[in-house]
């Protein structure tokens, strides 16, 4: 937990009055919501356990590590300089207790939603061979990476290509959560500062082979491996949920039954399922039409 967080809990309880009050309230709430989501993801690991790699269902949970910057150096000068970025995209499968880390530097791809899709494609495509038919997902409340329209839209089209009968969306409340990804980000960072210098991106790549005792997957993205998964909004009539807000959910289900819905809800039990609709395509003597007006 964050000084400034408990600084704040710390004025909340001291303080008086209505405001005060109401905070006090949003905080329970929100310390509330992220106990639920943390005993979710314990309540998967046990059940992961019991049940070993061969279920039919899968956990996982997804997590951006901190930019890595190249070279590392112990110099002053080089401190102050432009350094190469380079991104780890840690995917953690809980029934096999390991770490599987997608690496690309900023040459290829930024760190947006794009990237987060289409390393979890590379992780379905090296994986789907085992043959599991269902999909929990544990990830971190980032909006511009994971929790948005487009990993919706994503985690559709594989149901759609029959990859799936479900897929079900965790979201870990920020500051609050701690998933199997950040002991594996942990044990990096410890590898890294042992290490005095690091001169380029494939030295970082052994360094996190070699982080744990067990070792961790790396897997290097190339070019050819990132999607603009976010054109597929292009196929859709795009709504929200008219109970609360879409940044509001907290579990979000797909279910191949339901090829164009999404179920969504929040910490207050609240529910409903969007319907997102196919775009229909327009006639060829309709696009002449529309020609002809501009």
């Amino acid at each position: 937990m964050s000084k400034i967080l408990i600084l704040y809990i710390f004025f909340l309880q001291e303080g008086k009055g209505e405001d005060a009050s109401e905070e006090r309230q949003k905080l329970t709430e929100h310390q509330k919501a992220a106990e639920q989501q943390q005993a979710k993801l314990s309540k998967a690991e046990q059940e992961c356990k019991e049940a070993g790699p061969g279920s039919s269902t899968r956990f996982i949970s997804i997590d951006l590590q901190q930019t890595l910057t190249c070279p590392r150096l112990n110099n002053q000068r080089a401190y102050f300089r432009k350094k190469f970025n380079y991104h780890n995209l840690c995917i953690y499968d809980l029934n096999s207790c390991k770490a599987n880390c997608f690496l690309w530097d900023e040459t290829m791809a930024m760190k947006g939603s794009n990237e987060i899709n289409s390393c979890l494609l590379k992780w379905i495509e090296l994986n789907k061979s085992d043959g599991f038919k269902d999909l929990v997902i544990f990830a971190d409340n980032c909006a511009g990476q994971n929790k948005n329209i487009y990993v919706i839209l994503n985690c559709l089209r594989l149901l759609h290509l029959g990859d799936f009968d479900s897929i079900k969306i965790e979201f870990m409340v920020a500051g609050h959560s701690y998933m199997p990804c950040d002991r594996a980000f942990g044990s990096i960072e410890n590898k890294i500062r042992k290490q005095s210098t690091i001169n380029n991106p494939d030295e970082y790549a052994t360094l996190i082979q070699t982080a744990t005792a067990g070792g961790i997957n790396v897997v290097r993205m190339a070019q050819e491996d990132f999607f603009d998964v976010k054109a597929l909004k292009s196929l859709i009539t795009l709504r929200r949920p008219k109970k609360f807000l879409f940044t509001e959910g907290r579990t979000f289900t797909l279910v191949k039954t339901k090829p164009w819905h999404y179920h969504i809800k929040n910490n207050k039990g609240s529910s409903e399922y969007v319907d997102l609709e196919k775009r229909k395509e327009r006639s060829t003597s309709e696009n002449q039409e529309q020609g002809q007006t501009t």
